[in-house]
């Protein structure tokens, strides 16, 4: 594997709860004025999210206590039949987040939901041995799969992203 399969995104998130009526009605608006994501052109689309933590679920710990410099590892897809899909290391400092995503195999995710984090060593990349070293130092392991579905307006270069999500998260552990 190459370095054109990474991916990085720098940008501040800021997150709002608002009632589904006034979020729809946003919604309509911007769609005026923004354009969709090629997925969300039609309807809103799938994110299935399997996170990763230590033995001692560190990471949720930090994000479950406030801690302002934290980080989560994931694999995403966008489907539930998806052939490949993304293994993402996420760092936030307050509202400002620095994603780090590798594209991955179909026998990627199985391996990585097995534990197995090997096929990382096949990637010319800081970021796929960044991610092996987390994940085997500090025995990280599949936690829990997050799934929603999402409606996304994204800006120029992804410098910003509106995003809706629905209210229905479904987590499976």
């Amino acid at each position: 594997m190459n370095t054109k399969d990474i991916v990085c995104v720098n940008r501040s998130e800021l997150k709002y709860e608002m009632h589904p009526l006034v979020a729809l009605e946003l919604q309509n608006e911007l769609d005026i004025l923004l354009q969709r994501d090629a997925y969300s052109a039609q309807s809103s689309y799938m994110v299935r999210s399997l996170y990763f933590d230590s033995a001692n679920d560190i990471d949720f710990s930090d994000k479950y206590a406030g801690v302002e410099k934290r980080k989560k590892i994931r694999i995403r897809v966008y489907s539930s039949d998806a052939v490949s899909g993304k293994i993402e290391l996420k760092r936030k400092e307050g509202n400002y987040s620095y994603k780090k995503s590798l594209n991955i195999s179909r026998n990627e995710i199985i391996m990585a939901q097995k534990g197995d984090y090997s096929f990382l060593l096949d990637y010319e990349s800081h970021t796929a041995w960044e991610l092996y070293t987390l994940l085997n130092l500090g025995c990280y392991r599949p936690k829990a799969i997050i799934e929603y579905q999402r409606i996304a307006l994204p800006g120029k270069s992804y410098t910003y992203y509106l995003g809706f999500t629905d209210k229905e998260f479904r987590r499976y552990s």
